[in-house]
Order: C-alpha cells, then structure tokens, then sequence
C-alpha cells in the first residue's frame, strides 16, 4: 500500500499491481476490463500515465498503480 486516505466517509488506498508470471486473474486481460471488475481506477501505467492504453492488454512485468475502496481488496 502506497497511500491509505480516508474521505467522504470511504477508506481508498493506492497500491501497484504487478502482473507476475503464472497469475492467471491479470494475465492477458485488458486494462479497461480489469478496472471494470474489480472496481478499481488505474492512475499510472509503470510511470506513465493512462490516458493513452486504450485496448492495453496486461502481460507480464506491467505495473499499474490503481486507486481502489479499502472493502473492494477484502
């Protein structure tokens, strides 16, 4: 966890996923859809920003910092 904020009431965190070799949740699926699922907003693209990965499928070594509700990482 990189930053832990509470506001408006909600506990958010920001932390780097780190797409490892044999993971099969983030392997291979695009960026969009993994915010999608799991609730979360992609910030940063390892370092970059993200404004520019539309159809970014993820593989493995990509780092993502996201911002994501404390309750939606249980």
């Amino acid at each position: 966890v990189q930053t832990l904020v509470t506001a408006a009431g909600r506990t958010l965190v920001v932390v780097e996923v780190v797409v490892d070799a044999g993971e099969g949740f983030l392997e291979g699926k695009s960026l969009r859809a993994v915010a999608l699922d799991y609730r979360l907003l992609p910030v940063a693209f390892a370092g970059r920003e993200t404004d520019n990965l539309r159809g970014h499928r993820l593989k493995v070594g990509d780092r993502v910092t996201v911002v994501a509700e404390l309750p939606d990482l249980e």
